[in-house]
């Protein structure tokens, strides 16, 4: 039989148990939040390869670009996104304190140099490896991402001097753009994917 003093230990022990596991558990977690329903920008258009030098950027250098759209009914601002190529580090690039206006866009350098201004990414984008691009909230919530490796399905993603958008401003269909149009209206010239929503 156990000593009642060992009984008084063992649910003593247990009870701060139950108090650890429910401040674990029930203390809210920032990474848990479900986007917000006033974020109305999206991975409008990319190129992963700008060897011809048909766009350059405002160093006058030809560069892959990453064009954001705003959607919505009203202007966003970006403060608190965050641009990446890799989804175990989503927050390699943040993106600047401005607003896109409605119907509006945004073009971002991922060239690798960020000393070049607050528009220059961290990072490159790969045409020959493919990889992936995500825009996030600080709370690790995907707001968009569109991938492109090699058992993606989306070949033409990743062909040089051709960039890869949605066939119009907004939609969930992708393809094949006819010319590169960053801060434009995209010109598709035929759809290869759909969007999928997480």
């Amino acid at each position: 039989m156990f000593h009642p003093g060992f009984l008084k230990k063992t649910e003593l022990r247990a009870s701060i148990l139950a108090l650890f596991l429910m401040a674990v558990f029930c203390i809210e977690n920032p990474y848990e939040y479900r986007k917000p329903k006033n974020v109305t920008v999206v991975i409008n258009e990319f190129l992963t390869s700008n060897s011809l030098g048909i766009i350059l950027d405002d160093a006058g250098e030809p560069e892959d670009f990453i064009e954001l759209y705003n959607y919505g009914s009203k202007g966003i601002n970006l403060d608190g996104l965050y641009l990446s190529d890799d989804s175990t580090d989503l927050f390699r690039y943040k993106l600047p304190d401005t607003t896109i206006p409605v119907g509006g866009y945004l073009v971002i350098w991922a060239d690798n140099d960020p000393d070049q201004g607050k528009l220059h990414a961290p990072f490159k984008l790969s045409g020959s490896e493919g990889e992936e691009i995500i825009l996030s909230l600080l709370n690790g919530v995907k707001i968009d991402r569109i991938q492109f490796f090699p058992h993606s399905g989306n070949p033409e993603a990743r062909l040089p001097d051709i960039s890869y958008g949605r066939v119009s401003d907004g939609a969930e269909e992708w393809g094949r753009q006819a010319e590169p149009t960053p801060g434009y209206k995209n010109k598709s010239h035929q759809v290869t994917a759909i969007s999928m929503q997480e």
